[in-house]
């Protein structure tokens, strides 16, 4: 045997070891990595008990939220017909709700089973352990949705990235999203607080797809955009999903001239059909709550968001009440995300002069799609949630699982991702000692 050929069978055989090292069968580092985080956020604290947001104890050990609101959606999943003929607060989320019905019914055998050999304990004491255990297949039901949401955006995270699934490097960074602060909160709870996070990475994954629209057969088109007139109808919030695509339009068009033997005429009939079916869902369901039903949809201009900027415009100091919410607003974003931001400037600076060491060619930032599109889903989220007028810190940790994400992509390009890995654990451990020792703080 040639001395190649055994050095090629030695690589081999080396290769086939690394990948038996980093995955189990099926099971790959980064699923254990995410099962790890869940479990340990499982077992904290959650909120404190005031009133609407309240601890639950399932089985003696998992804690999980109760929210005020739940009680207004699982009693209209035991009476269904009463969802679509009454006003409430979750009437502009259809999708969600008939999501619940149908999973929840069909977990009721199960839980069945399950429920006289498990404990069920309300902090307060007021009866609502009572209530969780009435209709305990609809929470279920969507705890499993926020968990499935958590791998998702998870394996979105590592293709963003341009991670191998297999890497350890993969694991690091799954894990510290999944050990975020509104995973914690969002993920035990029967609400949509969760969405925020597929909302930031959707947007991201949408301005890459934007950006090879060259690619997209008109079946995607359509598919892109009643996916997004469906999700709104689940949250709001999935609407910045719509200039994001068109955010990686425009870089495709003008950064990467993709524009290039493609029919106009074509392109702009598949735009007319994504938004077109972006819309129609919203509208068709809005028209039908005050047509048909005679009762308003609840969406959050109602509770007098999105409202300010409009009110804001008719006064003679505009531009200075803009600016003073605006300064409002960044320093609030500051304060919830501080650790992570000073993280993400700490790891870019580590990986710049790690790269220069090595004589390593920089990359632009700006010259590479991911990190465009964590750019584009950074500035959505942030204006978005600005002109809400709604500041929840639930949105804000949403940034740091994109600054994570940059992190990685950047440190990717510089061919230096193994070397955030240490940085990845430590935030993870303070995640970890922060939901263990204190509460979550983005409750709804």
């Amino acid at each position: 045997m040639s001395k190649q050929k055994k050095q090629r069978l030695k690589n081999s055989s080396s290769a086939k070891r690394n990948r038996e090292m980093i995955r189990l069968g099926n099971i790959k580092f980064w699923h254990l990595a995410v099962v790890l985080a869940l479990a340990i956020l499982a077992t904290t604290p959650k909120y404190k008990d005031i009133g609407c947001l309240e601890k639950i104890t399932l089985a003696n050990y998992v804690n999980f939220s109760f929210n005020c609101d739940s009680p207004e959606l699982t009693n209209r999943q035991l009476a269904p017909h009463k969802f679509f003929t009454e006003y409430h607060n979750w009437k502009g989320r259809p999708v969600y709700f008939t999501y619940g019905l149908v999973v929840g019914y069909a977990l009721s055998g199960p839980t069945a089973f399950i429920k006289p050999l498990i404990s069920i304990e309300d902090s307060l004491g007021i009866g609502r352990a009572a209530h969780i255990s009435k209709v305990l297949n609809f929470y279920l039901a969507y705890f499993i949705l926020n968990i499935s949401i958590v791998f998702m955006c998870c394996w979105c995270a590592i293709r963003i990235s341009g991670l191998q699934t297999t890497s350890y490097t993969a694991a690091a960074l799954t894990l510290v999203i999944a050990s975020l602060d509104v995973v914690e909160a969002g993920t035990f709870l029967l609400h949509t607080v969760i969405m925020n996070l597929p909302v930031a990475i959707g947007a991201c994954f949408y301005c890459i797809l934007g950006a090879q629209f060259k690619l997209l057969s008109r079946f995607s088109y359509i598919s892109l955009g009643l996916f997004i007139g469906l999700s709104i109808l689940v949250y709001p919030a999935f609407a910045i999903l719509v200039p994001a695509f068109f955010c990686g339009l425009a870089y495709g068009i003008f950064v990467l001239k993709s524009q290039r033997n493609i029919s106009i005429k074509l392109l702009l009939w598949n735009i007319v059909l994504f938004i077109g079916l972006s819309l129609i869902p919203v509208l068709f369901w809005t028209n039908l709550n005050q047509y048909i039903f005679e009762t308003s949809t609840y969406l959050t201009l109602d509770k007098g968001q999105f409202k300010w900027l409009p009110e804001a415009l008719k006064q003679d100091n505009w531009l200075e009440l803009i600016f003073t919410r605006a300064e409002k607003f960044l320093f609030r974003v500051y304060l919830t995300t501080k650790i992570e931001v000073i993280s993400a400037l700490f790891a870019f600076l580590g990986i710049l002069v790690w790269a220069i060491y090595k004589n390593r060619t920089l990359r632009s930032p700006f010259s590479d799609l991911p990190l465009f599109a964590l750019l584009i889903s950074i500035l959505g989220v942030l204006s978005f949630n600005f002109l809400q007028g709604y500041y929840a810190p639930r949105m804000h940790y949403c940034i740091a699982a994109l600054l994570y994400i940059a992190v990685m992509r950047f440190a990717v390009l510089q061919k230096s991702d193994k070397a955030v890995v240490p940085l990845f654990l430590g935030i993870s451990v303070v995640h970890f000692y922060d939901a263990i020792f204190y509460f979550t703080i983005t409750g709804d």
